[in-house]
């Protein structure tokens, strides 16, 4: 249990946790073990990062302190505890976004905390995961891509002459090359290139090769 050890002899994913309730939520650190809301979280199970991460707001929103005796009925967190520990999960979601990647909370401290709990944080938005997030984020950005492929970044046909002689091919080779390139679109004659983007390259190859078709007007082309 989260407090019957030093801070140092907990796992860096519990002591993730106690850092954020003592200073986040502003839990007595001397008195850590006492605290209603640590005891309503072990209560639940909950005695690390990881597991607090994945609670929906639901089940924070049913968190309760176990009574001072068994028969004693649970109290319920209040309301502001409650919001704190959603914006804390909301923190974390949206550092994690910012780095790409895990952020140890420990590395973070109130002053962070509370900038984002007063100028970004919206109470009507639905915390995201940072993955998800950054899943939707790239998915947007492959999308734009694409977009700005169909729409504005189309290369021209007509900057490409015509290959009639096929003694001249090492001179139309430089000219279809610095060309290509010219147009961004050198990686799709680039045996080395590795594709990130299937559909993307795709569309590209596809239009190479018609443009091939086009310009190559000799017999063996």
């Amino acid at each position: 249990m989260v407090g019957t050890r030093s801070t140092a002899a907990l796992p860096p994913d519990t002591l993730q946790l106690k850092h954020a309730l003592v200073n986040f939520l502003e839990v007595d650190a001397a008195n850590y073990d006492a605290d209603g809301t640590v005891r309503a979280l072990l209560d639940y199970g909950i005695d690390n990062l990881s597991d607090f991460i994945s609670l929906h707001p639901d089940d924070i929103n049913e968190l309760a302190t176990p009574g001072a005796a068994p028969a004693d009925p649970p109290i319920p967190l209040k309301k502001f505890v409650v919001r704190k520990l959603i914006i804390i999960q909301a923190f974390y979601h949206h550092r994690c976004t910012l780095a790409k990647g895990k952020v140890d909370l420990t590395k973070l401290n109130k002053a962070a905390f509370d900038l984002f709990r007063i100028s970004e944080y919206d109470p009507f938005a639905r915390v995201i995961p940072w993955n998800i997030a950054l899943t939707q984020e790239a998915a947007k950005q492959h999308d734009q891509m694409l977009s700005d492929w169909k729409r504005v970044l189309k290369p021209s046909k007509s900057e490409f002459k015509e290959f009639k002689d096929d003694s001249q091919w090492s001179r139309y080779k430089e000219h279809f090359e610095s060309t290509i390139a010219s147009q961004g679109l050198k990686h799709v004659v680039d045996s080395s290139h590795v594709v990130t983007h299937p559909d993307i390259d795709k569309m590209q190859s596809d239009w190479v090769y018609n443009t091939f078709e086009e310009v190559l007007k000799t017999a063996q082309g």
